[in-house]
């Protein structure tokens, strides 16, 4: 694959290049597989006694990327919601004191993504109606001011080229950067005009751009798993997003990477690292058994609900951790 010298445009280094990630000799080796143990556990707060609480969290799926293995999971019903086909773990209790405990255990193979080296022998839950992935969500319209980016791309040949000057225009576009308020929504629109976010931000405005061209694309979400060292906490997040190219089938982007580590640009247009663990996928969550609450903007934490109302984000500590157990 050719690569283009970095240019310098308003004052940013951008990369930028020309073909195809199939062309890539670096793409050669075998893809690299990590496994480890995940402890997803959390404490509900400041709860008023003898309540209704009800709660659900995410539960990974096994899919052509990961095998999952729960090892814990005592206390809940575990089912898929139906649209996107994701697992929700779902638990029932009446408070009798202050704050509720919660865990669940799962191990993990996670293999690193290859465009051109799927493999298909794992049943993906995902929807196969493509029409799901092409349709707008709250804040990744298909209408909008977002959509002036458009006029930037040149004439595709196909899906896959188009796919990759979406990918590029995104890169350009958007910093990596969470120094001022508006960040982590994934409002396709906000970090249009802002040009700064996170990947939830990152990854909307590609989605938005790639349905508007006719490109069906969705979001995964899930955990970055630390290449230093044996075990930890998990801090914080990390998605991705995937397109479906006719000919290679679903092809993945981590665009919020290449913008952090601008050497692997090439490589984040088409494949993935095995350092991470998907937990959901989609946007505008209804969850099994629905919430009363209004959808979920993405689904990675826990939610819960007393007596029908939604618990704020605040009364929910969570504390997940990962471990090492092999990797090659």
């Amino acid at each position: 694959m050719l690569l283009r010298l970095l240019v310098q445009i308003s004052g940013c280094l951008t990369l930028l290049f020309t073909s195809t990630v199939a062309d890539d000799p670096g793409n050669t080796h075998a893809p690299t597989s990590r496994s480890f143990a995940i402890g997803y556990e959390f404490e509900v707060q400041d709860l008023q006694p003898n309540a209704e609480l009800k709660v659900w969290c995410p539960v990974p799926s096994s899919n052509d990327h990961q095998r999952i293995s729960i090892t814990e999971s005592s206390g809940w019903k575990i089912g898929r919601e139906p649209k996107y086909g994701n697992q929700v773990a779902y638990a029932v209790r009446t408070t009798s004191t202050e704050s509720q405990k919660f865990e669940l255990r799962y191990d993990i193979i996670r293999e690193e993504v290859r465009t051109g080296q799927t493999k298909s022998n794992i049943a993906s839950p995902h929807p196969k109606d493509h029409s799901v992935w092409l349709k707008a969500n709250t804040l990744v319209p298909l209408t909008g001011t977002h959509l002036r980016l458009l006029s930037e791309l040149k004439p595709a040949t196909n899906k896959f080229e188009q796919s990759q000057q979406l990918y590029d225009l995104v890169l350009n576009h958007v910093d990596y950067r969470k120094d001022q308020p508006g960040w982590g929504r994934g409002d396709a629109v906000w970090v249009c005009d802002s040009q700064f976010g996170n990947c939830t931000d990152f990854h909307s405005l590609f989605i938005s751009l790639s349905r508007v061209r006719n490109v069906p694309a969705k979001f995964e979400i899930g955990f970055s798993i630390p290449t230093d060292g044996a075990e930890g906490d998990l801090k914080g997040y990390h998605c991705w997003a995937w397109f479906h190219d006719d000919q290679r089938g679903w092809v993945p982007v981590d665009i919020s990477e290449a913008d952090k580590h601008p050497e692997q640009a090439k490589y984040f247009f088409g494949n993935l690292t095995a350092d991470r663990v998907a937990m959901s996928t989609g946007r505008d969550i209804v969850l099994q058994p629905p919430q009363t609450g209004a959808p979920l903007n993405y689904f990675i934490a826990p939610y819960a609900e007393v007596n029908g109302k939604p618990v704020p984000s605040s009364q929910i500590k969570m504390s997940h951790t990962w471990k090492v157990i092999a990797q090659k």
